[in-house]
Protein backbone atom coordinates (compact mmCIF):
# COMPACT_ATOMS: atom_id res chain seq x y z
CA UNK A 1 0.00 0.00 0.00
CA UNK A 2 1.21 3.51 -0.86
CA UNK A 3 0.18 6.79 0.80
CA UNK A 4 1.59 10.28 0.38
CA UNK A 5 1.17 12.92 3.08
CA UNK A 6 2.82 16.03 4.42
CA UNK A 7 4.37 15.51 7.84
CA UNK A 8 5.44 18.39 10.05
CA UNK A 9 9.11 18.61 10.93
CA UNK A 10 10.30 21.70 12.81
CA UNK A 11 6.88 23.29 12.19
CA UNK A 12 7.27 22.90 8.41
CA UNK A 13 5.38 20.33 6.33
CA UNK A 14 7.49 18.00 4.19
CA UNK A 15 6.28 15.57 1.51
CA UNK A 16 6.50 11.95 2.64
CA UNK A 17 5.71 8.64 0.96
CA UNK A 18 4.64 5.68 3.05
CA UNK A 19 5.10 2.29 1.37
CA UNK A 20 3.94 -0.79 3.28
CA UNK A 21 4.53 0.96 6.60
CA UNK A 22 7.97 2.34 5.71
CA UNK A 23 8.49 6.10 5.55
CA UNK A 24 10.44 7.79 2.74
CA UNK A 25 10.97 11.54 3.13
CA UNK A 26 10.74 13.16 -0.30
CA UNK A 27 11.80 16.72 0.51
CA UNK A 28 13.63 18.79 3.12
CA UNK A 29 11.74 22.03 2.40
CA UNK A 30 8.12 23.15 2.66
CA UNK A 31 6.37 20.66 0.39
CA UNK A 32 3.35 18.43 -0.05
CA UNK A 33 2.48 15.23 -1.81
CA UNK A 34 -1.01 14.97 -3.26
CA UNK A 35 -1.20 11.75 -5.26
CA UNK A 36 0.63 8.46 -5.86
CA UNK A 37 0.77 6.39 -9.05
CA UNK A 38 2.55 3.06 -9.42
CA UNK A 39 3.57 1.62 -12.79
CA UNK A 40 5.58 -1.58 -12.71
CA UNK A 41 8.54 -0.92 -10.42
CA UNK A 42 8.21 2.88 -10.65
CA UNK A 43 6.47 4.97 -7.99
CA UNK A 44 5.40 8.52 -8.88
CA UNK A 45 4.31 11.15 -6.35
CA UNK A 46 2.79 14.42 -7.56
CA UNK A 47 2.84 17.46 -5.32
CA UNK A 48 4.37 20.88 -4.76
CA UNK A 49 7.49 22.38 -3.25
CA UNK A 50 7.74 25.98 -2.05
CA UNK A 51 11.45 26.65 -2.40
CA UNK A 52 10.63 27.25 -6.07
CA UNK A 53 7.68 29.61 -5.55
CA UNK A 54 5.20 26.80 -5.00
CA UNK A 55 6.14 24.95 -8.17
CA UNK A 56 4.57 21.65 -9.04
CA UNK A 57 6.89 18.74 -8.32
CA UNK A 58 7.05 15.12 -9.41
CA UNK A 59 9.06 12.51 -7.55
CA UNK A 60 9.87 9.32 -9.47
CA UNK A 61 11.27 6.64 -7.17
CA UNK A 62 12.15 9.38 -4.67
CA UNK A 63 14.00 11.59 -7.19
CA UNK A 64 12.48 15.07 -7.48
CA UNK A 65 11.78 16.90 -10.71
CA UNK A 66 10.39 20.46 -10.61
CA UNK A 67 7.79 20.93 -13.32
CA UNK A 68 8.33 24.19 -15.16
CA UNK A 69 5.55 26.67 -15.62
CA UNK A 70 7.16 27.70 -18.91
CA UNK A 71 5.88 26.13 -22.13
Amino acid sequence: MYVTVSESENNEPNAVLWKNGEKQKLSNVYSSGSSVFVSGNDVYVAGAESDRNGSAALWKNGVKQILSQDS
